[in-house]
């Protein structure tokens, strides 16, 4: 398809009166802009143009199909089409989009990134790896080899080869160092270390934050929204339970509401704590309603205090039964304890380090998406203790009456 072809479907597209006020404007917009200004590089130029109406890739398929044909675009398209994120719509629409064109093959992996989209809080890499069997592992470090606070995951889409990389920050970072670790065909391990320097419209992105004193009584103490944060594609909000006791682990079904009744959900991040301020980040950005409220359906707390709990393995025991943990399985090297009187479980780290590693934890739910029962996996070593001690830094123990209040 030529590049004349795509503009012409570009500006025959009609805006459809069912799309949302925004979402026609611009559409309307990005036809205005094209016409005032010269398109130096079809592959993103023309990009940022006309994905700026994002919401109209998911009503035409023949504009998502031209759209597709643009080089550097089909995976942002395809990526619209599957994730359907509005913080991702807004990075679009304020032309946060940055070139990286990436490509490196080591042993027979082929690793390619050509666009990130996003802000500090969120970015989006169009990822694409061929040649390996499996990803083990992506993380996040600085000029000096050292952990940055940030999460980055893999998003598969279902049924394809398709991938996506989130990237998202607690603060603000200029450049970091992303490293992927695959399995190739052979299954030998292959490190790809990939440094991204953000450009000038990324990198200084609008970053609002608003303290705020809206409050609610709970059954455990007075609830109050203490601040809000507002990206290109994040919205954070920032609580303060009072109670010394107990702090909140997370919320069930938290969404935010504004006074259209659009509802914007929660993020990948699960509530964070944090100088007894807890957090949790939303699906939204800066043009967010200000009439806006914050609703859940419950609050699953936990102690701020770490607990502690110890297995006898010789008898094959737990000894510290604060939250009905059981031995559900146990050999030389492997221990599974569950419970059923528990929701779940955050940080956990066997004190004794010559004794094994924590690995993992599972939780199986009912037809009402309630928890049934917490499975959490160790690995022993050879020569462990007799007395395996556990360090949980949060166990939620309670689920407590949810709420509904306007942030303001």
């Amino acid at each position: 398809m030529s590049k004349d072809t795509l503009i012409n479907i570009y500006e025959d597209i009609e805006v459809p009166e069912e799309l949302s006020l925004k979402v026609r404007s611009a559409i309307k917009s990005g036809k205005k802009a094209r016409r005032n200004k010269k398109i130096k590089n079809i592959g993103i130029g023309a990009a940022v143009i006309s994905i700026c109406f994002v919401g109209a890739v998911n009503v035409s398929e023949e504009v998502a199909e031209a759209l597709s044909n643009i080089p550097g675009i089909k995976e942002l398209v395809e990526l619209v089409k599957f994730e359907k994120d509005s913080g991702f719509d807004n990075a679009i629409n304020e032309g946060l989009v940055q070139d990286i064109n990436y490509r490196k093959e080591k042993d027979g992996v082929v690793v390619n990134i050509n666009t990130i989209v996003g802000d500090y809080k969120r970015l989006w890499l169009d990822l694409k790896i061929t040649g390996e069997e499996e990803v083990r592992y992506t993380s996040i470090t600085n000029d000096k080899g050292e952990f940055i606070d940030g999460r980055s995951m893999i998003i598969k889409e279902p049924n394809t080869k398709k991938e996506y990389l989130v990237v998202g920050f607690n603060e603000r970072i200029d450049k970091f160092n992303l490293n992927i670790k695959v399995i190739n065909k052979e299954k030998r391990e292959i490190d790809f270390n990939i440094t991204i320097e953000l450009d000038g419209k990324i990198k200084n992105s609008n970053d609002i934050k608003t303290y705020l004193n809206s409050s609610v009584e709970t059954e455990l103490g007075n609830l109050k929204i203490t601040s809000m944060e507002k990206t290109n594609s994040r919205v954070k909000i920032n609580f303060k339970l009072d109670n010394d006791i107990y702090k909140i682990y997370s919320f069930k079904n938290p969404r935010l509401i504004d006074s259209y009744g659009n509802e914007y959900k929660q993020s990948d991040i699960y509530t964070s704590y944090k100088d007894g301020i807890s957090m949790v980040e939303f699906k939204a950005g800066l043009n967010l309603s200000e009439d806006i409220r914050f609703v859940c359906d419950g609050i699953y707390i936990s102690k701020k205090e770490s607990q502690n709990i110890k297995i006898d393995l010789n008898k094959r025991k737990v000894i510290d039964n604060k939250y009905g943990f059981k031995i559900k399985s146990l050999n030389k090297s492997e221990l599974t304890l569950s419970s059923n009187e528990i929701y779940d479980i955050g940080s956990l780290d066997i004190i004794n380090k010559n004794d094994g590693d924590f690995k993992g934890l599972s939780c199986s739910y009912n037809e009402n998406n309630e928890v049934v029962e917490v499975e959490c996996y160790f690995k022993l070593n050879k020569n462990s203790s007799d007395i395996l001690e556990i360090k949980a830094k949060d166990i939620s123990e309670k689920l407590i009456k949810g709420v509904n209040i306007p942030i303001k």
